[in-house]
């Protein structure tokens, strides 16, 4: 079993957004996938493509990857440990992933990584 963290600004996760825009909008069922694919994640991680649904991820480079519960996206790294970091999601309405929201993603990734840069060494700080 593989651990779901959500990343998170003003301890609001970013995903939180696309639910509640879709709760806003009525559509329940995709509220349902989006938990469902989340949870097979979650229990298969890098292997839910061959255990859960063929294509239900997709590498789009540099560690980033994309969930597809469809027609929504939602962008994920992997991380040490078993862990899995969630990123934003959206309402896709184009064939494919536009550049900006893979953009939005590298630049959420690369936030992650450096807060958790600037916590290891608090930590290490704190404890000297």
């Amino acid at each position: 079993m593989y651990k779901l963290i959500f990343y998170s600004r003003n301890n609001k996760p970013l995903l939180k957004d696309l639910l509640e825009q879709l709760r806003k909008q009525d559509k329940p069922l995709e509220v349902g996938k989006i938990y469902d694919f989340l949870d097979n994640l979650e229990k298969y991680g890098p292997k839910i493509n061959s255990a859960f649904k063929p294509k239900a991820t997709k590498a789009l480079g540099d560690g980033l990857f994309e969930l597809r519960p469809l027609p929504n996206r939602i962008f994920f790294i992997f991380e040490k440990n078993d862990e899995i970091v969630v990123l934003h999601g959206f309402i896709k309405t184009t064939n494919k992933t536009p550049p900006q929201e893979i953009e939005k993603a590298k630049k959420e990734k690369k936030e992650y990584e450096r807060s958790k840069k600037w916590i290891k060494l608090w930590r290490i700080k704190r404890e000297s």
